[in-house]
């Protein structure tokens, strides 16, 4: 009966990794060469002013499939902080900001 019980296990593993691993392979709905355009803005970025002071930290993130880039920004000459999300448009194939 253990052997049974150890054999039903790694079969339902088996199944669950391979099932897993079929489901990253679903192409993005936003994959393609005009939605990567911004990719090189994704990261950790510091904002200096002409002087050399940090005036700002900025992060930004891929989500949603990688259909929009989030920006996460943080003031540090003040308690300002904020968040914007930037799309490709297909439709008019423009970049927008919200």
């Amino acid at each position: 009966m253990r052997v049974f019980y150890r054999v039903s296990i790694v079969i339902c593993l088996t199944f669950f990794c391979f099932t897993a691993k079929g489901q990253n392979k679903q192409k993005s709905p936003c994959a393609g060469e005009k939605y990567s355009q911004f990719d090189f803005w994704e990261g950790n970025w510091k904002v200096f002013d002409t002087k050399g002071n940090l005036i700002e930290k900025n992060r930004l993130v891929k989500m949603q499939s990688n259909c929009v880039m989030q920006e996460n920004w943080e003031s540090k000459t003040s308690n300002s902080k904020g968040t914007s999300y930037n799309y490709y448009n297909k439709v008019d194939d423009s970049w927008n900001q919200v």
